[in-house]
């Protein structure tokens, strides 16, 4: 079925598996964690870690399955989630209980104003994730810079452990008026652009990107 368009940006601003798992499909049809864990999460004090393999949830391996497979095998127990994950760090398998819970993400935007000596002002500005709420956030962030009238903008990505495509596109297109941003490209070799469709640039003075 189709989500309708209010619960779905509803939807967006939860942690969906109640654990604070993001989890995808490598290129290899592994399982892997796509995100840091919510910070706070059952993950995240289970030590699980982005890029960290799902071998298992509840019993059943994760070879083969979608991340919507993943959601529905999380769900099957509404408390608690039993996860076997391998650590990108070390290789050892471990096996983790996981008490459900669900609460909203932490604000992913954060910005200020720097004022140099010179009276000049910097814009900074940290993404740390990206989600639903991103990128009217970081527009709302950028035309107060304006308004401040800062000369140019830091943007720290560092720790950013992606997100939302959708946003991450929307947001490129609030920086840079070439409305191609990324090209996808399948197991075949086929590419797919993706474009940017942000009616207006807001930052068009010098930025500097910090990431690690």
């Amino acid at each position: 079925g189709v989500l309708a368009l209010t619960k779905a940006i509803k939807l967006g601003k939860y942690d969906v598996t109640g654990v604070g798992l993001n989890l995808i499909i490598s290129d290899s049809g592994k399982m892997l964690v796509g995100a840091v864990p919510n910070q706070g999460s059952a993950a995240e004090r289970a030590g699980i870690e982005y890029g960290d393999e799902i071998v298992e949830i509840n019993g059943k391996a994760t070879k083969g399955m979608t991340s919507f497979d993943a959601l529905e095998a999380i769900q099957v127990d509404p408390v608690v989630a039993v996860v076997a994950f391998k650590s990108k760090g070390d290789g050892v398998e471990r096996t983790v209980s996981l008490k459900r819970a669900y609460t909203m993400v932490s604000d992913p935007v954060s910005w200020k104003i720097i004022a140099k000596d010179d009276g000049s002002k910097i814009g900074y500005l940290r993404i740390s994730e990206f989600n639903s709420e991103c990128k009217a956030k970081v527009a709302d962030a950028l035309r107060q810079m304006n308004d401040r009238q800062v000369s140019r903008i830091i943007l720290d990505m560092r720790g950013n452990g992606g997100g939302v495509l959708d946003a991450a596109i929307g947001i490129a297109g609030l920086f840079s008026e070439k409305p191609l941003v990324l090209f996808v490209t399948d197991a075949g070799g086929a590419k797919q652009p993706l474009y940017s469709r942000e009616p207006e640039v807001l930052a068009r003075q010098p930025l500097q990107v910090w990431v690690n």
